[in-house]
């Protein structure tokens, strides 16, 4: 008897795990590539630095 509920709860263990395991795959697979997200952190950046300058140059003058 307790041999049986043993295995039921393992069985049960095993297949959240399975469950959680499908759903990190999906979250994956929606996730951005590496290369575009530093694509659009350079991009932003560099904008950044283009105003910053801008601004510094116009103050100057």
């Amino acid at each position: 008897m307790a041999e049986e509920r043993e295995i039921r709860d393992l069985k049960e263990s095993l297949e959240r795990l399975e469950h959680k395991v499908e759903r990190l795959q999906a979250e994956k697979r929606q996730a951005r590539p590496g290369w575009q997200s530093f694509s659009v952190a350079f991009l932003i950046v560099f904008f950044v630095m283009l105003v910053g300058i801008g601004v510094i140059q116009f103050i100057v003058q």
